[in-house]
């Protein structure tokens, strides 16, 4: 996707309601585990699930979030309005990888009816808005320290 592209996508604000949760979900590769964060909003609380392949234990760890850093995540996405980015198509360039699938999906409310946007982390973006993901990803990931 083109830079012109992305930049009317971030404009183009609309009213989603109140995001309830966010989850980071990435599955697959060689030994078919995987790993799920699912940040509770409401709560300020970060769920860590983890399985280091299929048949192994189940590992959940529950996480405080300070205000702050939760406030400032917050922000980024209605920033850079991350619910439009799931309508970025994934990159069709052939990775003969066994890696894992990695996405994040954004959960909103409004008006009792619950919606969400799924981005994967191989979309179709470069330059400055590659930064801008990476930066995404990076506030998600460093909202507690374990």
């Amino acid at each position: 996707m083109d830079e012109k592209e992305l930049e009317k996508i971030i404009k183009e604000k609309k009213d989603y309601g109140s995001i309830i949760r966010v989850e980071e979900i990435s599955s697959g590769g060689m030994d078919g585990g995987y790993k799920k964060n699912i940040l509770y909003i409401e709560k300020k609380q970060l769920v860590k699930e983890s399985q280091m392949w299929q048949y192994s234990p189940l590992e959940v760890n529950k996480y405080n979030v300070d205000e702050d850093k939760l406030k400032a995540f917050l922000d980024y996405i209605n920033k850079y309005n991350f619910p439009e980015w799931s309508k970025i198509k994934e990159d069709d360039e052939f990775q003969a990888l066994d890696a894992p699938t990695t996405s994040i999906t954004l959960y909103y409310k409004k008006d009792d009816i619950d919606n969400y946007y799924t981005i994967n982390y191989n979309i179709d973006i470069s330059g400055k808005y590659n930064e801008i993901f990476r930066e995404f990803i990076n506030k998600f990931d460093n909202l507690i320290e374990d």
